[in-house]
């Protein structure tokens, strides 16, 4: 391996040796020793070509800022890949290109969250593409954004750009969960009155980042009630109605909170702990607000705070069940619509294959397909075997703006056709067309004057959809089948710029069966116009002029032409057999999705047998539940009044950040939780759950408030 001790750019071929950028030619010399006696050996001429297809290197063009704010525009960035020859790769795709964001701040690493976006383009002419409209994402923290390209065969990437997403404006302040305040009561034991052991509040943006370190503000704590008729109200201990804590560096500490002792409050309702932010930068937050049960009687809270605790438990383990039945039910949905999808691919794939004559009726399953793509396989082999016409000169070597040679941008599909267009066009064939003068000019240096070009934005675009002569005269019926030259090539690419290029060197030259034809079209059209060249399709030419016989006006056997003879094109045949092993790969596909997607459902439906004993548990449950529910409303409404027979009861379970993260569910074969379960009602942005009792046998005593001293 021999490597260049200084990088040497790639540059113009100073020697026309090579099309592209090339790194020069270098000279290797080599020396041998013997004892004291020096031999020199050959000196080598190294001449190092650059490939205009191996990415080196990946450019982007970045203008935007180090910080963001979460969730912010990217600004609109360029990337383009540069070849080993120095120029801009126009045959790389969009979808080998992709912009990733990677949390680096974020441990461990096996846990790192990656943002991969592709560019707005599929394909560009140029080669450079373009990420718009590209968002940060919505968590806080640090970021390394990089740029990468892979086709397959190479991939590089771009120099990493480190990027900063600071949370947003605060929007609300709130734990990171809920806490959990079953019940309070006002009794001389510590442990009953205790509110809150310890909670943190912190400062969050829309997106629940950590935000606003540098704020400061206070705290206000208040106990208020639901209902605005209600004027006893629990004081906080110290015998103080509000409670306050400072806010520092965006968050606030609650510790040791405590009702006092004997404090006035309706025995058995419902109460909120609020807590109000007010920031000295005077920004405007919600309230967060906890409701919890108050109680003057410490038997009938001990008693309650057991009842809830066993209605959480049990609600928890409903919940797992609801689970568990989701899932399955999830699971059967999901191989169902599989199973849809497809059998609708299997329809159509077997209707295109009807559509080009292929009798798919045999293939009933999954295994028929194998000899039929096998007998597709021998019919392509045969069909690439037939020797077909190709134009055989060397095309010019692919570079952006360049076409081609005339002879490799056309076929001509009838053999006499192809002979005598190619040699009415003998001095033409080879000649390279480029979109534009600027490029013709750079390969005419490059070959120091030796090649022929032609430049696209340099040829006056003629009209083509003229009739033919005895057409817009209407004055006489030729024989012959008289068309047009230019119908009968049939362009590899770029249809229209090909067209105009071809008009520009065969004109309206018509071609016709025999001489004979050709004479007999002159005369007549020449009675009332101008009558361009005429070609047969047996070899000879009438030039406008006129002028036609020797050996000047009539080709030669094909055969004679030695390569220089447009090209044959793909055979029909061969189309239709490439067709149809393509599509009897993707029925086998689909056929075999739809085959796993059907065991897997089978197996599914085996292990759904043996929910029989967890249906009866679950049921079990709910009856326990209902037990509870109903526990809990007698001791409720013992001694209240009937406009007091809620009991607000929270669900732990259904309400928990988790859960709340779920998205609806669809509607399942397995039951709810509890048919008794009411509309919750929406409190603090979280759902709060209330049940109410049933009716009491007996009419429920007036309640009597009372205020323990």
């Amino acid at each position: 391996t021999l490597a260049l001790k200084n990088p040497v750019p790639p540059k113009p071929c100073e020697f026309n040796i090579c099309s592209t950028n090339c790194r020069g030619l270098f000279t290797l010399g080599t020396k041998a020793t013997v004892g004291r006696t020096i031999i020199n050996g050959p000196v080598l001429k190294l001449h190092l070509t650059c490939d205009p297809e191996k990415p080196v290197e990946l450019n982007v063009d970045y203008k935007g800022k180090k910080t963001y704010t979460v969730a912010d525009e990217l600004p609109e960035t360029a990337v383009h890949v540069l070849a080993e020859d120095g120029n801009v790769m126009c045959s790389v795709l969009g979808k080998q290109l992709s912009l990733k964001l990677t949390r680096i701040d974020c441990a461990p690493k096996n846990h790192q969250k990656v943002f991969t976006v592709s560019p707005a383009e599929n394909t560009s002419s140029n080669g450079f593409y373009h990420f718009r409209k590209v968002r940060v994402p919505e968590k806080s923290g640090e970021y390394n954004m990089q740029f990468h390209f892979n086709n397959g065969k190479h991939a590089i990437s771009s120099k990493i750009i480190s990027l900063t997403v600071v949370p947003d404006s605060p929007v609300k302040l709130a734990p990171q969960q809920d806490p959990v305040i079953p019940s309070v009561s006002n009794q001389s034991k510590s442990s009953s009155r205790n509110l809150l052991k310890y909670l943190k509040l912190d400062l969050t943006d829309r997106f629940g980042n950590n935000t606003a370190m540098n704020m400061t503000g206070v705290l206000t704590l208040q106990v208020v009630s639901p209902d605005p008729t209600v004027k006893e109200v629990p004081y906080f201990e110290g015998n103080v109605n509000q409670y306050q804590v400072p806010i520092s560096k965006g968050c606030a500490v609650v510790q040791n909170l405590q009702i006092q002792e004997n404090t006035e409050g309706v025995d058995g309702a419902q109460y909120i702990l609020r807590f109000t932010p007010k920031l000295h930068n005077k920004t405007a937050l919600p309230n967060y607000e906890v409701p919890f049960l108050f109680y003057n009687d410490a038997s009938k809270q001990e008693e309650m705070a057991k009842l809830t605790k066993k209605r959480t438990d049990l609600l928890k383990q409903l919940q797992t069940f609801e689970d568990l039945f989701q899932t399955t039910e999830n699971i059967y949905i999901e191989l169902e619509a599989v199973i849809r999808d497809a059998q609708t691919e299997e329809s159509k794939y077997r209707g295109e294959l009807r559509r080009i004559g292929f009798n798919s009726n045999f293939i009933k399953e999954e295994q028929n397909i194998v000899p039929a793509l096998k007998i597709c396989e021998q019919q392509k082999q045969a069909l690439d075997n037939k020797n077909r016409r190709v134009y055989q000169p060397a095309p010019y070597p692919d570079e952006p703006g360049v076409l081609g040679k005339v002879g490799h941008l056309a076929w001509v599909e009838e053999d006499d056709v192809s002979c005598v267009l190619s040699w009415h066009m003998r001095g033409d064939m080879d000649v390279v067309v480029t979109e534009t003068m600027d490029k013709a000019k750079d390969i005419y240096r490059k070959t120091n004057g030796k090649q022929q070009v032609i430049a696209v934005d340099s040829i006056f675009k003629r009209n083509t959809a003229k009739a033919l002569p005895h057409l817009r005269n209407k004055s006489f019926t030729p024989t012959g089948n008289p068309k047009f030259a230019l119908d009968y090539f049939i362009f590899r690419k770029d249809p229209e710029v090909c067209r105009t290029v071809f008009a520009n060197f065969i004109g309206e030259t018509i071609v016709l069966d025999t001489l004979d034809d050709a004479t007999k079209y002159r005369t007549e059209v020449t009675k009332f116009s101008a009558c361009p060249t005429l070609l047969a399709r047996t070899g000879e030419r009438i030039a406008s002029t006129g002028k036609f016989g020797g050996h000047q006006n009539r080709a030669p056997l094909i055969a004679q032409l030695q390569g220089n003879v447009f090209g044959e094109p793909p055979m029909k045949d061969l189309d239709r057999v490439q067709d149809q092993i393509q599509l009897l790969k993707k029925l086998s596909g689909a056929m075999k999705k739809q085959r796993d997607a059907r065991t897997e459902l089978e197996k599914q439906k085996q292990k759904d047998a043996t929910f029989v004993n967890k249906k009866k548990d679950y049921e079990q449950l709910k009856k326990e539940l209902a037990g509870v529910d109903e526990a809990i409303a007698r001791l409720q409404c013992s001694g209240q009044d009937d406009d007091r027979l809620a009991l607000p009861v929270q669900d732990l379970v259904r309400n928990s950040p988790r859960r709340q993260s779920l998205p609806a569910a669809p509607i399942s074969r397995y039951p709810p939780a509890s048919p008794k379960t009411p509309s919750d009602s929406n409190l603090n942005g979280v759902s709060r759950r209330g049940r109410a009792p049933p009716t009491p046998a007996t009419a429920p005593v007036e309640r009597k408030r009372r205020r323990i001293t």
